[in-house]
């Protein structure tokens, strides 16, 4: 059995630690808490791990967020996840992750059979248990799959709540290998991050959305996507150029076409973002704040005409 050595517990009890300390795979392993998913977007940021364990049982931590900043931040590191749901919610919580491309090694009802945890670590060595998942990306198989095949695009149905129709759909980045399978955006980005290819990911994606959303109108459909942009890629005004003229040659709409502006950080220089932002603005596209986690502090750095809206996450609310 694998000797785990790194473990970030996200728990808003403090009551999980001392549990699977006493298993003999963690028993010698450094354990840091995560109170809530704002703790646990820093820790993931900062630190590496061999096993993130997520008490779901809490109001603290909610599914969908959580999935997400695993995929966005974990970096393909595996998931238990713990639970107090009844079945038909336990069953929704295993398809978010999923959707996500979230290795969850096992989904466990509160309280947890410890044999049965324990019977869900891979063997093996360290080396093998970081490497050996399918959320691993290598940097031949992204220069293979970038020009090809490789990339493909799942979409996630946005719902207006005062109507209860599809009001669009966000792309999120999952990779298909050439035995199939399929991995998950955090891989991705955090390959594309490592070796500069930021920009050409995202340029990659929004053709993918184009060709999309051509078959969904020929089929009658009109959807406007969403795809998740770094600030650092903004920065290049030659990136922005470039977006602008895949969408313009493809014969796309650019108003059909809205760019979630991530990971606002503070060596990102605020004047060459709002002129690259207005920019695409002035090209027709929609525009969101998605760093809002940052408080209104972020937001009003900003020229007040360049976002459409702005997304709120949960645990913000909650704080």
């Amino acid at each position: 059995m694998l000797s785990i050595s790194r473990v970030l517990i996200v728990d808003g009890h403090g009551s999980l630690e001392a549990q699977f300390q006493r298993l003999r795979p963690m028993s010698g392993a450094l354990f840091m808490r995560a109170r809530t998913l704002q703790d646990m977007e820093r820790l993931l940021t900062s630190e590496l791990f061999d096993l993130i364990i997520v008490d779901l049982s809490t109001d603290a931590v909610e599914p969908a967020d959580c999935f997400r900043t695993i995929a966005f931040r974990g970096s393909g590191v595996p998931v238990i996840a713990l639970t107090d749901a009844p079945l038909s919610i336990a069953e929704e919580i295993g398809a978010i992750a999923i959707a996500y491309s979230v290795s969850l090694l096992g989904l466990f009802a509160m309280p947890f059979d410890a044999e049965e945890v324990m019977a869900v670590l891979p063997e093996g060595s360290g080396d093998e248990f970081a490497l050996g998942s399918s959320n691993v990306l290598s940097a031949s198989e992204f220069a293979r799959g970038i020009a090809g095949d490789g990339l493909l695009p799942i979409y996630q149905p946005k719902l207006t709540l005062a109507t209860g129709k599809l009001d669009r759909v966000e792309a999120y980045a999952r990779w298909r290998s050439p035995q199939g399978s399929y991995i998950g955006a955090g891989a991705v980005l955090d390959l594309a991050r490592r070796r500069g290819h930021l920009a050409m990911l995202t340029q990659r994606m929004v053709e993918c959305v184009l060709e999309a959303q051509a078959s969904w109108s020929e089929a009658g459909t009109d959807l406007e996507v969403a795809i998740n942009v770094d600030a650092e890629s903004l920065e290049s005004q030659s990136f922005v150029e470039d977006l602008i003229d895949v969408v313009a040659q493809s014969g796309g709409e650019a108003g059909r076409i809205r760019f979630e502006v991530t990971n606002i950080e503070p060596h990102v220089s605020l004047i060459t973002l709002n002129r690259t932002l207005m920019m695409l603005k002035d090209a027709g596209f929609q525009l969101t704040f998605d760093d809002f986690h940052q408080g209104l502090n972020g937001l009003i750095r900003f020229d007040s005409k360049l976002f459409d809206d702005v997304v709120i996450n949960r645990y913000f609310l909650n704080r």
